[in-house]
Parts: C-alpha cells; structure tokens; sequence
C-alpha cells in the first residue's frame, strides 16, 4: 500500500468513528403513538419539545391529512395551539384515480 492509500483509509476511519461517537451520544427524543380503535379517524402522537417543559401533541387527522400540534404545559394544567398543516397539500399529493 502507498502512503496516500494509507492516509485515505485513516480520514474514512476518522469520519466514521466520528459518526459512531455522535449516533451513540446524540440525545434522543422519542415520540409515543396511541393505538387507533376500529373505525378511528384520528391517530395522537406526543413527544418531548426541543425547547421547554411540557409535552407536545399531534393530532392527525387520518382522511383529510389535517396535523395539529399543540404543547400541553404542566404549569398551568392547560393546552397551547403550535400549528395546523394539512400534508397532502404540503407536499402536492394528487388523489388517487
């Protein structure tokens, strides 16, 4: 092996140890689904904020792809509206024919 082989191996071990180091110290956030009944047209999501205490809530409706998101604080015993998207049209579905 040539000397710039072995310093293009190095960098790639350097990189990926890297990436090691960040996926197992990266904190995680993770987000808790509710199991829909039969029938269900909603789903709810909740999940830790990136900033702040509380808890955050997504509403999903399942037919007409309407999200809200509202952050339920603890303080106050109490729900604030975030947002409201609608996903098909976000990102320009077309129905199905």
């Amino acid at each position: 092996m040539t000397r710039r082989s072995l310093s293009v191996l190095a960098a790639i071990n350097v990189v990926l140890l890297a990436a090691l180091v960040l996926t197992v110290l990266w904190p995680e956030r993770p987000v808790m689904a509710q199991s829909i009944s039969r029938g269900g047209d909603f789903a709810m999501l909740t999940g830790e904020p990136s900033s702040g205490s509380g808890q955050n809530v997504f509403l999903i409706d399942l037919r007409s792809g309407d999200v809200a998101v509202l952050t339920f604080s603890s303080a106050n015993n109490s729900f604030n509206f975030i947002d409201q998207r609608n996903l098909p049209e976000d990102i320009q579905l077309r129905p199905a024919r």
